[in-house]
């Protein structure tokens, strides 16, 4: 069980590896890979 990285929700990661870092791509992932490629 993690939390997401941008908001407080917590998901079960059930993935091999620990590459999850959201709680749903479609929103708080979405928002992070805009922010990360507006800095570019």
């Amino acid at each position: 069980m993690r939390q997401c990285g941008r908001c407080t929700w917590f998901f079960v990661d059930r993935g091999r590896g620990v590459g999850r870092r959201w709680c749903d791509m479609r929103t708080c992932g979405n928002r992070a890979k805009v922010e990360a490629f507006r800095e570019r």
